[in-house]
């Protein structure tokens, strides 16, 4: 369909009526203003149109672009009543999942205009959504005029970056990171803004504004700092934030925080073993900073976590386990056996060596042994 549709009234209509309209009103419906014509102006009511279409819309197919996630929309759709007398316009069809279209007014005059306003649900969603009505003229079966109006449903507050990557974080040692919360709505600010873990911390910076494509929003700049308590390990946190407008937001935060000591090799997966085969591997542990190995303690334990698809037997079903450990002149790598016997059991099977450095209770290098059974 063009842009512009244009139909012209011709020739041939019914005489009107001499009966003038007793009391014909034409308001808006809902939330929206009414727009009333005063029946003296309306003259007779309307006979059966001919066959030419009088309504000319100014924009009958219309893409809103970019549009938030946060209320539903709505768009007025303009038209003329191009013909010499008045028409009634009529709803034929519109989309199911939009409210109800309004007519306002209903009964136009010649010469006179009005709007079609069609509301969609777009909050909450996202992606493409589509919306329209069919509109027709009374005593006309064909043609009609079918209104369309398309939108890319975005969120109305999304962060940048969508996830915060803070990297390796040496034990003892703090870090920092940034973000920002991005609002399309201009003067945003935030209710709530915390973290789900205590060494990591989460300041939110003066809101200012911000260009997205046309839209001036608002950007909130975060600022993240990780503690220098934070135990070894892989940390996964989230930042969570609430806007002014109640819309809840999390933001993921990763960050790896190291012990003084490293392994070589730092995972370890044996060969298949057969039901009572001994086993034995060497663990070098070397301190990060390159000075002397400092260690207080060494251990197996069970696996706190398994992933590999098989469920591991307790380090306690293993037999003959033993650690012995050696250190290397100028006492820079120490060398850290672990021998024992696999299990009857066929079966995945997984234990780790615990070595703690000279750092404290946290400064903990956990290295994984897997292995499995044949049957």
């Amino acid at each position: 369909m063009n842009a512009r549709l244009i139909a012209w009234f011709s020739g041939g209509l019914l005489a009107a009526t001499a009966s003038l309209l007793a009391a014909t009103t034409s308001t808006g419906f809902g939330n929206h203003s009414n727009m009333t014509v005063p029946d003296a102006q309306l003259g007779a009511d309307p006979e059966p149109a001919a066959s030419e279409f009088p309504l000319i819309f100014d924009m009958p197919e219309l893409d809103l672009g970019e549009v938030s996630d946060a209320a539903d929309i709505s768009h007025a759709f303009n038209f003329v009543n191009a013909s010499n007398r008045p028409v009634r316009v009529e709803l034929r069809n519109y989309c199911h999942h939009c409210e109800q279209p309004e007519i306002v007014p209903t009964l136009v005059r010649a010469g006179d205009s009005g709007v079609v306003i069609v509301d969609i649900k777009t909050a909450g969603k996202s992606g493409l959504v589509r919306g329209g009505a069919t509109i027709g003229v009374q005593g006309m079966t064909l043609p009609t005029v079918q209104l369309t109006v398309t939108a890319t449903v975005v969120p109305d507050a999304a962060f940048d970056p969508p996830m915060v990557q803070v990297g390796d974080v040496a034990l003892g040692e703090s870090a920092s990171a940034t973000a920002a919360l991005i609002v399309r709505t201009a003067g945003a600010t935030l209710r709530m803004v915390e973290s789900n873990m205590p060494g990591i911390m989460v300041n939110a910076e003066a809101p200012e504004p911000h260009s997205i494509g046309k839209l001036i929003g608002t950007k909130i700049p975060l600022r993240l700092s990780i503690r220098p308590d934070l135990p070894t390990g892989y940390h996964v946190a989230e930042i969570r934030v609430e806007t002014g407008t109640g819309q809840r937001l999390t933001l993921p935060v990763n960050v790896h925080v190291l012990p003084t000591l490293k392994a070589t090799p730092a995972d370890i997966g044996l060969d298949r073993l057969v039901g009572g085969q001994e086993f034995s591997t060497v663990v070098s542990i070397a301190s990060r900073d390159a000075s002397s190995v400092k260690i207080s303690a060494i251990g197996l334990s069970d696996p706190a976590e398994y992933t590999q698809g098989a469920v591991p037997a307790p380090v306690s079903k293993l037999t003959d386990l033993s650690l012995s450990m050696s250190l290397e002149e100028p006492f820079q790598i120490a060398r850290v056996r672990v021998s024992g016997r696999a299990p009857l059991s066929p079966g995945g099977y997984e234990l780790f060596l615990k070595v703690q450095g000279g750092a404290g209770p946290q400064d903990v290098l956990s290295v994984p042994i897997r292995f499995r059974v044949k049957f």
